[in-house]
């Protein structure tokens, strides 16, 4: 308020007020950062690990379509149901992001 600046000015404490200041500053900038680059590692690692499962399941479900032992409606059906579990799970992720901000 303008209040609390005309006291800092008349105590002589301006110049240490802004170094706290931008020293404050610098913590909350350093966090954000932190926290983004969390973020995005997480993020990263969820989707990586979920499209390499959609790719393994790709892969042996065509092994057993071409051996017959599964038809392509079953492996869509599965490939369906990942697709809509990463979906959740990335839901949840930012969710629980959005928890950690607050």
């Amino acid at each position: 308020t303008l209040g609390a600046i005309r006291t800092v000015r008349v105590f002589g404490a301006e110049d240490r007020e802004l170094d706290r200041y931008a020293f404050e500053l610098d913590q909350v900038s350093q966090l954000k950062r932190t926290m983004a680059l969390t973020a995005g590692a997480f993020y990263s690692t969820l989707h990586l690990g979920i499209n390499l499962i959609t790719l393994v399941i790709c892969g042996y479900g065509g092994l057993l379509v071409s051996n017959g032992e599964l038809t392509r409606g079953g492996i869509a059906a599965v490939v369906t149901q990942v697709q809509i579990l990463e979906r959740s799970m990335a839901r949840l992720s930012v969710v629980s992001a959005q928890l950690v901000k607050a």
